[in-house]
């Protein structure tokens, strides 16, 4: 193949790569997951959407998962899972989510919302 060739080739993998991508993105599941511990929730998720999710039983311990009923893209879910906790998501090489607590600011670093530092 001649270099225009390669280039055109690349450049229809690379579309046809992100027009996959989009397509993952948009597609939603039926969730009917209710309160109960997050890593249940998580687990049930999981379950469903069919998304692989890494998280220790430590960091999710003595937290309830928000009910999540109805039709969601799997991300949009999860974040409706895990808000209001302190825990973060990070993809993987592999893609698979994991679920990690936020990084903690020092308390000298730490301002209370409204209050201006002196």
């Amino acid at each position: 193949m001649d270099r225009r060739a390669n280039l055109q080739v690349s450049t229809s993998v690379v579309c046809s790569l992100l027009a996959c991508t989009a397509m993952a993105q948009a597609v939603s599941f039926h969730f009917d997951i209710g309160t109960q511990s997050l890593s249940s929730a998580l687990r049930e998720y999981a379950r469903i959407s069919g998304q692989q999710i890494i998280f220790t039983e430590e960091v999710v311990a003595g937290i309830e998962s928000t009910p999540l009923t109805g039709d969601f893209s799997a991300l949009v879910a999860l974040h409706h899972l895990l808000a209001g906790t302190d825990l973060i998501t990070e993809i993987s090489p592999s893609g698979a989510v994991m679920i990690r607590a936020a990084p903690r600011l020092p308390a000298a670093e730490r301002t209370p919302a409204g209050r201006q530092e002196k």
